[in-house]
Parts: C-alpha cells; structure tokens; sequence
C-alpha cells in the first residue's frame, strides 16, 4: 500500500502562511513551510551563482590567453626601447644645436646597430669638416652620441631646446 503525503500548505502564499501563522502562533508548520520555500529559492540562486562564476572564470582565461597569444611580445622588446644617434653641431660662432640623426629599434639592432651607424657617420662628418675648412677657413664641427630612446642630451624639458639655425 502506497501513502501519498500532501503538503497542505503548498497551496498558500508567502503572506497566506503569515496570516495563518498569526491565527495558530502555536504550530510550527506554518514556519517551516516558509523556511522550505526559503532554502528553495537559496538553492535556485546558489545554482545561479556558481554558474556564473564559472562563466567568469572562462572567460578570465580566455582574455588571458588571448593577450598571450595574440599580442606575443617578448619581455625584451617591452623593456628595451629604441635608440637613437643624437647629433651636436656646433656653428662657427659657438652655437650648439642637438638634433636626432636616426633611430634604431630593438628589432633592427638596438645600440649595436646605433654604435655602427655613429663610427660611419663620424667618418663622414670628419671629411666633411676638412672640406669646408679649406674651402672656407671655418666649420661646423659635430659630436654623435647614442643614447636611449628615454635620455634627452638637451637635458629637461623647461631648457631652451634649439632645432635649426
């Protein structure tokens, strides 16, 4: 023989099983029925929660391994800028004017290919000055000097920086 066990109380409202409970304050039935339904509505909402953590968690990997992947930066090209071969020319009449000559990326060698760039130009530069003191009896002489991308020669921004004559 089966038992079928009912809940009488099912069929009332949140506020149905207070207004009962204030007419019979004596059983309990009344309270434990809103607590049932209260640890329903808890479950459906843990459920909900933990789901959406686990959709969180996804897609924090997911950006992650896409920023690895995708961007692919070494951790020297981050940390290693460019470097540029700065020129010092100074007129005949002792004005001196910085200027950059050209600038070498990581990629493209860096302060090696800096360096090596600096040796050839100077050896031009020094032609150069021989030339325009004979033909002229005066020159402008030039300093080349490689520095990082970050190091500014004309020392900071509120100094008088010069560009041309």
């Amino acid at each position: 023989m089966e038992v079928s066990v009912s809940n009488p109380l099912a069929s009332l409202s949140g506020n149905g099983l207070v207004a009962q409970h204030a007419l019979h304050p004596l059983d309990n039935h009344y309270l434990s029925e809103k607590l049932r339904r209260h640890m329903e509505g808890s479950a459906k909402l843990g459920k909900a929660m933990w789901v959406l953590t686990v959709i969180l968690v996804i897609l924090t990997v997911v950006l992650v391994l896409f920023e690895g992947a995708v961007i692919k930066r070494s951790y020297e090209s981050v940390t290693t800028g460019a470097w540029l071969l700065w020129q010092s020319t100074t007129s005949p009449s002792g004005e001196e004017r910085w200027l950059i000559n050209v600038a070498f990326s990581h990629r493209e060698g860096g302060k090696s290919a800096c360096e090596s760039a600096r040796i050839k130009r100077e050896e031009e530069l020094r032609k150069q000055v021989e030339v325009d003191f004979k033909r002229m009896g005066k020159a402008y002489f030039s300093v080349l000097t490689c520095l990082p991308d970050t190091v500014d020669p004309r020392g900071p921004k509120g100094a008088k920086w010069g560009c041309c004559w």
